[in-house]
């Protein structure tokens, strides 16, 4: 009677079987990595979409007139009514246009989604997945992901110590960005836009006045050869008079 030998795996075949594992982690993580980024680019987009549309829905609701700062109270700060004020800076930015809650512990509503929560009735859609809540104008617990553009507000003043923002008003709004949301998808050490780093995604997505939402390619330098700029304003350096048929590139 004859005994057969088993043979295990040797050294060498255990390290090629391991070496080949190795490749094909690096090749396909960073495909796995992308493909959850890009479900959450998609995500994000439907809620700027139904952001926006709350938007509009409170527009048609108020006489064709659009939200603004306004309409912002409550603490923290200066987060009171503002229609007998002038222009205030940041104010309309920390208590309106990124707010989503007045506090750290996320209790209580503020900004424009507390105005738009009758239209939408899931917090959830002011923020996106990609964001990682860092401080940004205001501790990062306490704001939103899609900023309401602070020359809405701005244009407002502009126009004499707050006017009305109507649908009218908007020469182009299929061409003029309502909400932006500030380049979070891409892997950078920060959002594209906030520093002079020049990393992460060079887009960002849009949501305009016409409703429809969309991934715009935005270039690093102003025409006026200016570094890193804040999206709440416009890219092409001028000013914001709605009835000078602005619009977005």
């Amino acid at each position: 009677m004859s005994l057969r030998r088993k043979h295990g795996f040797t050294l060498i075949e255990l390290l090629v079987v391991i070496a080949i594992i190795a490749i094909l982690a690096a090749i396909l993580f960073p495909v796995f990595a992308r493909a959850r980024e890009q479900a959450r680019k998609t995500a994000c987009i439907s809620n700027m979409k139904q952001v926006d549309l709350a938007a509009l829905m409170y527009c048609g609701d108020y006489d064709e007139v659009y939200a603004d700062s306004r309409v912002a109270a409550g603490p923290p700060e200066n987060c009171t009514q503002f229609r007998t004020v002038g222009y205030r800076g940041g104010d309309h930015i920390t208590c309106w246009a990124i707010r989503l809650y007045m506090e750290d512990a996320q209790i209580n509503l503020a900004g424009y989604p507390l105005r738009f929560m009758p239209y939408v009735k899931n917090v959830g859609i002011f923020r996106c997945p990609s964001d990682n809540l860092v401080g940004r104008w205001i501790n990062g617990p306490q704001r939103g992901s899609y900023y309401q553009r602070h020359a809405h507000d701005v244009n407002a003043v502009a126009r004499g110590s707050f006017m009305d923002i109507k649908n009218a008003s908007v020469m182009q709004p299929a061409r003029l960005g309502y909400f932006v949301e500030e380049f979070w998808h891409g892997g950078g050490s920060s959002p594209y836009a906030w520093d002079g780093n020049n990393t992460g995604a060079r887009a960002s997505n849009f949501a305009f006045y016409d409703g429809h939402v969309k991934t715009v390619q935005v270039n690093w330098r102003e025409p006026t050869g200016a570094g890193n700029y804040d999206l709440n304003w416009f890219f092409q350096v001028t000013g914001w008079p709605f009835e000078q048929d602005p619009w977005d590139k």
